[in-house]
């Protein structure tokens, strides 16, 4: 990628945090397989304090990643 872009909207109860870019985008579709953990990881972390992360990218014209957060958090219990 050549451009990275950062928003922080505020929507209602929740804060969305969108994440752009212009590089060679995927296909969505094949990162739910066991080779592509990293957005699978990313999924199971929004889910564990009540965010939702949506991903959109064309191959040749980049990735937009779209992470709703809520105003407050659930409580995430960190591993001692």
């Amino acid at each position: 990628a050549q451009h990275v872009a950062v928003r922080f909207e505020h929507e209602g109860a929740r804060i969305r945090i969108v994440i752009e870019d212009d590089g060679v985008g995927f296909a969505p579709e094949a990162s739910r397989s066991e080779d592509h953990v990293g957005l699978s990881i990313m999924r199971e972390r929004a889910a564990g304090i009540g965010a939702e992360v949506e991903i959109t990218s064309t191959r040749g014209k980049g990735t937009q990643v779209r992470i709703a957060v809520p105003s407050r958090p659930a409580s995430v219990a960190l591993a001692a």
